[in-house]
């Protein structure tokens, strides 16, 4: 595996349709599965700095606790108010049922 990707965990610890926060040595990752797609985004809401990572996941979005604000979750993309600002998404990479992000290549789109 690229030393750049750090293994989170099997992807049979991630329910579909549920996320799962990990922290690393900077920062928190959000993962959310779907099916057998698993994404990773930063566990801050891009509108108010707070934890997203208990928020409402479907249809391929994630709705922040707080505000409301939902972001896609492929890309971290903001798709409602009142956040204008995407997450920042990771790299993943699933191998043998065992899922890996590579944290230091996060972008934002």
């Amino acid at each position: 595996m690229d030393e750049n990707y750090i293994k989170l965990c099997r992807i049979d610890d991630l329910e579909d349709g549920r996320t799962k926060i990990f922290s690393t040595e900077d920062e928190e990752i959000l993962l959310a599965r779907e099916g057998d797609s698993v994404y990773a985004l930063q566990n801050i809401c891009s509108h108010d700095a707070a934890p997203i990572g208990s928020g409402q996941l479907a249809q391929g979005e994630l709705t922040c606790p707080r505000h409301g604000a939902r972001f896609d979750i492929k890309n971290g993309r903001a798709m409602s108010l009142p956040a204008v600002m995407s997450l920042k998404s990771y790299p993943v990479k699933v191998v043998d049922g065992e899922i890996f992000v590579a944290p230091r290549y996060g972008s934002v789109k």
